[in-house]
């Protein structure tokens, strides 16, 4: 990267936010859960929550008074939630949860869909299927488009009832000045970018040819969908067949799924990069707006009185730019340029049926009322929104407000067909919200005071944060910042960091090679989110965190254990960009030829060893491992109970049965190393550990992962809490070592053989704090990453450590023995 908007824009929405982006970390929405806006307790009403005034007072009247006509005993009520986000929203409506007050349905954008659908949303399948024939009129007239972005995980959660695309608003005043005419509708990048060109030669200083605002819908995401890229890596999950065999034909429903994937992010993919090089050339050619500076305020107003010549914005901007006044024969529209696709986003909206609500037949009345034609075409009289139903785009509608050529606006979808929603995994709305406190400190001492040598903004609060001054016991005593206070200073810190970027040479000096000063602060928020999920399983009460489960697998049958040839490898890593100290230097090391579990041991696996007596025999521990089990009263590992002739476990807040074929989870290095001796095995050390996940035999070199080099992909292994659980045994063949060893990284890390010591040739870097004074034998090394774990902060050779005795953590192990053995 050579640009210093795109170094910015790229630590915004890429490889730091969108990695931000693919984790569940719920932490700071609970700080917010004092919302002072709850509407009246239960007065018998079908309750129906809207994020800020979705709808105007006579949008509201024209909703109940029509609803109250076709079901006149089911009262409605409709509550604005005022909220700065969906993040925000969200909290909210779980405040009135817990305080009783829950609506039954909340009107939800593209930005929340997933959101609500993973923790609070019910799937509309049944009723859907129970319906189909009253349906079928509904689904004839909306774009399949439409309904898979409203799906999640294989089931429908909204009919979507409106909805926008990002296509190309054209002031016809500056078209005319530039003495250019409308676009052709396949015109290219850069057939636009010389028509900015002739717009800005024919214009004043004062004039701007492109308004752009770097954010998701309208701004970014479009460019990169045009490029053939994506914020995350994107696919469709499976399921929903019934649906599109029930309702649309074959050649409508062809590659359909149920519904997106957003996972790992692509910030630091080629496209990407050149996508923001791309519109840095544009800012530094004077040819549209800084992205700090477009924030869309006044852009109806600039746009309309020939100040703008383009932007990029759906339907709703045609009611906008009418009732500022400008005549429907002043702008026209076209669609998104090519690059090197075609491809466009949209937004869309629906209703989404909570899971607390008792009403559910009489909101699901609801939902069927709000996507009927009628309803619709008295609610969006103004052109302030595109209708999800195809039918009511006439040209009747648009004659007064214009434009001339309002057909593309649905018409985006028939010409594209890969045409497809901005990217807003479950968490996208929480992003902003995981900067606090000890992160926020981090960040400023090592990016804002190391790397650009700035002043301390918050000197005083520094010891607070010190995890070595304060030991855990001591924490909640502490005078720490509160959490508005600690959000201010992080998004302080934030913005400074954001100008170091600009400025910052990645090269020179060691801490800023490469940019390791900003991977190093990357890793140590996602470590920290890990943490914050870890306190959520602690947590006693409902559950409040759900996600998909993982893909069912067959039973795995394969062999039980792979054969690892002895001999030397290389261990370690000296080229790793953003490798931490104790992962260095690379060196070769010698193993002798041993076996090691195929898949981690599972929990069928461990209860045979539970029902066998295992922690009733001492033989079976070590001196201390017995000492802790006895005096701790420990007989499974944390979270099970035994119920009659099963074993429960507590996961989030559900009480559930062990699943028989899942790695097993919480259990301390203490049981993993009995668990090995009671089966007539070893646990392997950390050496053999990292020779099965990375030595590649056929080419003698070592690979960054056990599937090769590439970044993971949700393919190969279950990170970055897609998933609140670990996967069955044997999932991920794509992910096998070359020797065929699964599920290395991912699922639970895995407790090895070795102390935490230091490789040969090791220097602390960038303080010796990070690593050096854990070493020694009191932490035992843990390998390989968990569900909860983001790819950033994980590889072949990352390595944790910790206590033997812990078990709240996310760990699992796998076993070995000698070949000889």
């Amino acid at each position: 990267m050579t640009d210093s908007h795109t170094r910015r824009s790229l630590l915004r929405y890429g490889a730091y936010g969108a990695a931000a982006a693919a984790l569940a970390g719920t932490a700071a929405s609970w700080d917010r859960l004092t919302a002072a806006d709850i509407p009246g307790r239960d007065d018998g009403s079908l309750v129906v929550a809207t994020l800020g005034p979705a709808y105007g007072p006579a949008a509201v009247r024209t909703l109940t008074e029509g609803f109250a006509e076709q079901y006149p005993d089911i009262k409605l009520r409709i509550n604005a939630v005022q909220a700065v986000d969906w993040s925000d929203f969200f909290a909210k409506i779980l405040t009135q949860i817990a305080a009783g007050t829950a609506p039954d349905l909340v009107y939800v954008a593209t930005e929340g869909v997933q959101l609500f659908a993973q923790r609070l949303g019910v799937p509309l399948d049944r009723w859907v299927r129970r319906d189909a024939d009253e349906l079928r009129e509904y689904f004839a007239d909306v774009h399949p488009s439409l309904v898979e972005s409203m799906m999640y995980e294989g089931s429908l959660y909204q009919l979507p009832v409106e909805f926008n695309a990002a296509d190309m608003y054209l002031n016809r005043q500056v078209l005319r000045r530039a003495g250019a005419d409308r676009p052709p509708a396949d015109w290219t990048r850069d057939e636009f970018t010389a028509l900015l060109r002739r717009m800005k030669k024919s214009s004043d200083s004062h004039f701007t040819p492109y308004f752009w605002t770097n954010r998701l819908w309208g701004g970014v995401v479009p460019w990169l969908f045009a490029n053939g890229t994506n914020l995350l890596a994107e696919s469709k999950a499976p399921g929903g067949d019934w649906l599109w065999d029930t309702f649309y034909p074959a050649d409508q429903r062809q590659g359909r799924g149920g519904g997106f994937r957003w996972t790992t992010p692509q910030a630091t993919g080629a496209r990407f990069e050149e996508t923001y090089e791309y519109l840095a050339s544009l800012i530094e050619e004077g040819l549209c707006t800084r992205p700090e500076g477009g924030n869309g305020q006044n852009l109806v107003g600039v746009f309309s009185t020939g100040r703008v010549g383009v932007t990029p914005a759906g339907g709703f901007w045609a009611g906008g730019l009418h009732q500022a006044g400008m005549p429907a024969d002043r702008y026209d529209v076209q669609y998104f340029p090519r690059w090197r696709t075609q491809r466009h986003q949209f937004g869309g909206a629906g209703y989404a049926l909570l899971r607390t609500s008792k009403r559910q037949e009489e909101a699901w009345e609801f939902i069927k009322y709000a996507a009927r034609k009628d309803t619709l075409t008295r609610l969006f009289t103004t052109n302030q929104t595109t209708p999800a139903r195809r039918s009511m785009l006439t040209a009747d509608r648009y004659r007064e407000t214009g434009p001339d050529h309002w057909r593309v606006f649905y018409d985006t979808l028939d010409r594209f067909p890969d045409t497809g929603p901005i990217p807003a995994p479950p968490q996208v709305a929480e992003v902003e919200q995981v900067l606090l406190k000890h992160i926020g400190n981090q960040e400023e001492q090592w990016l804002l005071r190391a790397v650009a040598g700035q002043e301390a903004i918050r000197p005083e609060i520094d010891s607070l944060y010190d995890a070595f001054e304060h030991p855990r016991s001591a924490r909640p005593g502490l005078p720490l910042l509160p959490p508005e206070e600690a959000r201010r200073y992080a998004a302080d810190v934030r913005g400074r960091a954001l100008d170091v970027l600009e400025a910052a040479a990645f090269h020179g000096t060691r801490l800023t090679e490469s940019g390791f000063a900003f991977g190093m602060i990357a890793q140590h928020e996602q470590q920290h989110d890990e943490t914050m999920l870890i306190t959520h399983q602690l947590r006693r009460g409902p559950q409040v965190l759900t996600a998909p489960d993982p893909d069912p697998v067959p039973l795995f049958t394969g062999a039980s254990e792979v054969l690892v040839p002895g001999g030397p490898f290389t261990m370690g890593t000296s080229d790793e960009p953003w490798a931490l100290d104790n992962e260095r230097p690379a060196h070769r090391r010698e193993v002798a030829s041993f076996f090691i579990d195929t898949t981690p041991v599972t929990n069928a696996a461990y209860q045979a060893f539970i029902e066998d007596g295992g922690y009733d025999e001492s033989r079976w521990w070590t001196a201390e491992g017995w000492a802790h089990i006895r005096r701790n009263s420990i007989r499974a590992p944390l979270f099970w109970r035994r119920d009659g002739r099963q074993w429960l476990r507590r996961r989030f807040g559900v009480t559930e049965v062990v699943p028989p074929d899942e790695p097993v989870l919480h259990v301390c290095w203490y049981e993993a190393d009995a668990y090995a001796r009671w089966a007539g095995r070893r646990l392997p050390t950390e050496a053999e550990w990292e020779k099965a996940a990375r030595h590649d035999p056929a080419g003698d070199r070592a690979m960054r992962y056990p599937w090769g080099d590439a970044d993971p992909g949700p393919e190969h292994a279950n990170l970055g809490q897609r998933h609140l659980r670990p996967a069955p045994a044997g999932s991920y063949p794509a992910g096998e070592s070359p020797l065929g060893v699964r599920q290395l990284i991912g699922d639970v890390w895995e407790w090895t053989a070795s102390d935490f010591l230091p490789y040969p040739g090791f220097r602390a870097f960038p303080y010796k704090e990070y690593s050096e004074v854990f070493f020694g034998p009191e932490y035992k090394v843990l390998r390989g990453g968990s569900f909860a774990v983001d790819p950033v902060a994980c590889r072949g050779t990352f390595r944790n450590w910790d206590l033997p005795i812990r078990r709240q953590i996310f760990s699992g192990f796998r076993t070995a023995r000698s070949e000889d053995v």
